[in-house]
């Protein structure tokens, strides 16, 4: 009988796993929820501090549209962060614990502030800064987001007990357990997507960074 050279490749794929051959093994190898988590809560546990750059991406599912802002963001454990936003949007949002202040300047004027004690971006980055615990969600690995880093894995997060704020939250993960993407999904279907570049690990940040005191005459909402 004639072989075709399909059946041999075939053949030697299935000799290749039945020896345990080192590349094909690797190959189809994927980190369990389980092995994410504990990557995620071993690097994150024992990082300080974080600055990265941020590109915000919000899907609107009433709209169908996908709005786009930069910035930079400071993360200190447990529990502060800070994002300024790049001109000309100019926000500014700094939290500690569960108490945040968002800040948006006006052209030409003092501009208007909002605070309060629980907020969309304190879930969203909640699991980097320590303010929320991994223990609070059930953990499924999830195929990676469309833009995401190739050398990163999904970990799709449920809240155990529902959140006002998200339905889920997904993280991308590297070898490492740094987490270099963060997707919120909310209760009407929008997605808020924070993608982390220019990271950087445990240096020092001046306290002051996580205090802002809106400027005189700023409108409080």
């Amino acid at each position: 009988m004639i072989r075709s050279g399909a059946m041999k490749r075939r053949e030697l794929v299935g000799a290749l796993l039945l020896l345990g051959a080192p590349g094909i093994a690797l190959a189809q190898a994927r980190p369990t929820a389980a092995e994410l988590v504990a990557r995620v809560d071993a690097f994150h546990g024992r990082t300080r501090t974080i600055r990265a750059r941020f590109s915000q991406f919000f899907w609107s599912r009433a709209y169908g549209r996908t709005s786009t802002s930069r910035g930079r963001i400071a993360i200190e454990r447990p529990g502060r962060v800070r994002f300024d936003y790049d001109p000309p949007n100019g926000k500014i949002f700094v939290a500690e614990g569960a108490r945040w202040l968002m800040y948006e300047p006006f052209d030409g004027g003092p501009g208007q502030f909002s605070r309060g004690t629980s907020s969309a971006l304190i879930a969203a980055l909640g699991i980097l800064s320590g303010a929320i615990s991994l223990d609070a969600y059930r953990a499924s690995v999830a195929d990676r987001s469309a833009g995401a880093p190739a050398d990163t894995d999904a970990l799709e997060l449920v809240p155990v007990q529902r959140d006002p704020h998200h339905r889920c939250v997904r993280l991308h993960v590297d070898a490492r357990g740094a987490v270099r993407r963060v997707g919120l999904l909310d209760h009407e279907g929008n997605w808020n997507t924070f993608a982390l570049d220019e990271l950087a690990f445990d240096a020092p940040i001046d306290p002051s960074t996580f205090s802002f005191t809106p400027p005189a005459g700023a409108r409080e909402l």
